[in-house]
């Protein structure tokens, strides 16, 4: 990629690259579980691969072979593997933080009760870095994953009678969900009004569930212990750069919508609050929740370092909303919007437009907004994949003289994966992402 004129609109600052620069990958596995996954797909091997119920999500499933996780016993296969990635060319690398409150701790998952990591994942995530510094790399983009009721936003069902959690996101479809039963009392603890935020009486504590604030404040805990670890000066000349939220975007839908397909247009927002994001009756807890984080840690840490929440789309439309409703949370706070965007882009043909059609999409509604120069980072693509870099590089030529494009980050997952017989299947399929050819022969 031709290196780009830095133009923003906000002041340059050390967390900000100059130039467009050469990216690398996810990397958060070592192995493969050994099972066959999915035979609709004849999918083995998988990554995210829960072999008693077939599905490939991480919100139901803590994979095993987690990289932070286990460090302290795979050092020497994961520090193998990092060598193995720089040699292929690759400079940057993004480390997920998978975590809930009771979680093993030996997997993927990160147990965050209490709102710190136990010293031994603060060791590994130590070490991590530091080996990674040593290698040689530019760069890291640490990702905090909350998982479970930790995760802000519309996902989990809770079952008023056990406390079993249940999902109600299209990603969790699970044959034993308690709250997918005929007669179950299930509510969604996250999906509401900003003014519902802090319910109270819904459920007994003692079943797992207490209330939102009690989760946001765990999940600020878990960024405010680890980020002065993972910005330490020992880790120069290595710059690291945190995603407050993997795809935490926050629609600005329409004030009617048809939700159910019958036809019937029904209200988004509380009454007299049309397009205010934070009284939307599905996602303003979400909202809320990514506005209090948003404070919080520009009245700590400022916001040189981070690119607030990251975004994902598949299609124009949703690209729009999400840009849309996300920059309305940042502009209702003093510190304003993050200098740079991060996104989830894919080339899925089969089920969304083609990654170049998206960033078209993008491109015009950062103009729309006033944002004719903020720099954009893909923070997850295709694995090595030739059509996603074909896709995008002429949008990329197009718009660079005014947005540069600095990076781009793949996802260890073939295209082909995400598209099987018409369905998404979301899961990882490549152990040690090492190749990055396809990218780096396109520029990037």
């Amino acid at each position: 990629m031709v290196p780009f004129t830095l133009l923003l609109s906000a002041p340059l600052n050390l967390g900000q690259p100059t130039t467009a620069s050469v990216g690398g990958s996810n990397y958060g596995w070592y192995a493969k579980e050994e099972s066959t996954c999915d035979p609709v797909c004849s999918q083995s091997n998988c990554l995210w691969c829960d072999p008693t119920y077939q599905l490939h999500n991480i919100h139901t499933w803590d994979p095993p072979y987690g990289v932070v996780a286990n460090y302290h016993v795979a050092s020497v296969t994961i520090n193998s593997q990092l060598e193995d990635m720089f040699a292929h060319g690759q400079r940057r690398l993004r480390l997920f933080l998978w975590y809930k409150r009771g979680a093993a701790d030996t997997r993927t998952v990160l147990n965050s009760a209490g709102g710190n990591f136990s010293p031994q994942i603060r060791t590994n995530l130590r070490n991590l870095l530091l080996k990674i510094r040593e290698i040689g790399y530019a760069e890291v983009i640490i990702a905090y994953g909350a998982l479970g009721w930790n995760l802000p936003y519309h996902n989990a069902d809770i079952d008023v009678a056990t406390g079993r959690e249940g999902h109600s996101n299209h990603f969790l479809v699970h044959p034993e969900d308690p709250c997918r039963t005929t007669g179950t009392s299930c509510f969604d603890p996250w999906r509401g009004s900003a003014e519902a935020w802090s319910f109270s009486g819904e459920l007994n504590p003692a079943l797992g569930f207490t209330n939102n604030e009690d989760f946001f404040q765990e999940n600020w805990a878990v960024i405010r212990t680890t980020y002065p670890l993972v910005t330490s000066p020992e880790l120069s000349p290595l710059l690291v750069k945190v995603d407050l939220g993997p795809e935490y975007q926050v629609p600005l839908t329409p004030n009617y919508l048809d939700t159910n397909g019958d036809n019937i247009q029904e209200a988004q927002y509380q009454q007299g609050y049309p397009g205010r994001v934070l009284y939307h009756l599905r996602f303003g807890k979400q909202a809320y929740y990514v506005r209090r984080l948003w404070i919080n840690f520009n009245q700590n840490y400022g916001k040189h370092l981070t690119f607030g929440v990251s975004l994902a789309g598949l299609y124009s439309q949703a690209w729009s909303d999400n840009i849309r409703g996300t920059y309305q949370v940042y502009d209702g706070t003093t510190y304003g919007r993050p200098y740079l965007i991060g996104l989830s882009l894919y080339h899925v043909p089969l089920r969304s437009e083609a990654a170049g059609s998206q960033l078209q999409t993008i491109h015009r509604t950062l103009n729309d907004l006033g944002e004719p120069t903020t720099g954009i980072v893909i923070v997850e693509s295709n694995y090595d994949s030739s059509e996603e870099a074909l896709s995008l590089k002429p949008v990329i030529n197009s718009i660079k003289v005014s947005r540069p494009i600095f990076y781009l980050m793949q996802w260890p997952i073939n295209s082909s994966l995400r598209s099987c017989g018409g369905l998404t299947r979301k899961g990882c399929d490549v152990a040690t992402p090492s190749s990055f050819g396809n990218y780096t022969s396109n520029g990037y």
